[in-house]
């Protein structure tokens, strides 16, 4: 594969990555969530929806999934030359 199409999908799979990152801290901004007496709470401690708890779940698990895919295809994208 060339060279300038390797680094083009590198710095893709890297906004990719951050940019689900960062949608997830600025809209979950009380996470992480924990079990309390009114159901489900976040850092400061108010009781939260089951709605919101459901699509901070859903965000938690796409992160799991685009870091691990995006990490592989980063390894699969790196120069196997050895560079001395």
């Amino acid at each position: 594969m060339n060279e300038k199409i390797r680094r083009r999908l590198a710095s893709i799979i890297v906004i990719i990555m951050l940019g689900v990152t960062f949608f997830g801290l600025v809209r979950f901004f009380g996470g992480p969530l924990y079990d309390c007496v009114m159901g489900d709470c976040g850092k400061q401690a108010l009781p939260l929806g089951a709605a919101y708890a459901h699509q901070f779940l859903g965000w938690q698990t796409s992160v799991l999934v685009v870091w691990s895919v995006g990490l592989f295809s980063l390894w699969l994208l790196r120069d196997k030359r050895n560079k001395k």
